[in-house]
């Protein structure tokens, strides 16, 4: 759960002239413990915690055109455009 929101929130690599601008983590922003939102796990038959990722992105996605009627296509999501 924790990788597929920091997918959709907080990771993202930056190019210029083809070349990444991140060297190490210091500068390459990933999902912390302190910003993951209460959740709850519900253990299901087929695997743990890898299973969940994919889903994530496209539900947040969805959540918030449903909420606001506007699409998130690009990740990180652009939180502010549904605001």
């Amino acid at each position: 759960m924790m990788w597929g929101l920091g997918h959709a929130t907080a990771d993202r690599i930056d190019f210029r002239h083809g070349r990444v601008l991140q060297s190490n983590f210091d500068t390459y922003r990933v999902m912390r413990m302190s910003d993951m939102p209460e959740t709850d796990i519900h253990i299901v038959p087929g695997g743990v915690g890898e299973l969940s990722s994919p889903a994530v992105t496209p539900a947040i996605a969805n959540a918030g055109f449903r909420l606001t009627g506007t699409r998130l296509r690009e990740t990180p999501f652009d939180l502010s455009a549904i605001a």
